[in-house]
């Protein structure tokens, strides 16, 4: 859903696609897109402290689109680093947010390398 509204998407069709309410579609963008810039900070900072060779993400040309690139970009830096990991970008961020990414107060766990390692098992 997110990914989706961040190609342009709109709330309806994603909502379409995915089987869930468009209310709920919309709330949660909504939650998203108010809590988007600090996502985005924190996942650039964790892509970058994880990455073996770190490179500036590209703008997305949105708030919501460079959020979305961010959080795919620690998870590829996180599988880059460990090779047995196999947790999707969403999966990472609900471990790194303590389950907070769509709620109105995201919360960010420490992102140190063995602390995340530990988290994700």
């Amino acid at each position: 859903m997110l990914a989706r509204a961040a190609r342009g998407q709109g709330f309806r069709s994603a909502a379409a696609v995915s089987g869930v309410p468009e209310d709920t579609v919309r709330d949660r963008l909504r939650r998203f897109r108010s809590s988007a810039a600090g996502v985005r900070e924190h996942f650039t900072r964790l892509a970058g402290a994880l990455a073996v060779d770190p490179v500036p993400l590209d703008p997305a040309g949105s708030v919501l689109g460079d959020a979305v690139v961010a959080v795919a970009a620690a998870a590829a830096a996180a599988a880059g680093r460990w090779p047995a990991l196999a947790v999707s970008p969403w999966e990472l961020a609900a471990v790194v947010t303590a389950g907070s990414l769509l709620s109105p107060s995201v919360v960010f766990r420490p992102a140190r390398g063995d602390t995340l390692r530990s988290a994700l098992g």
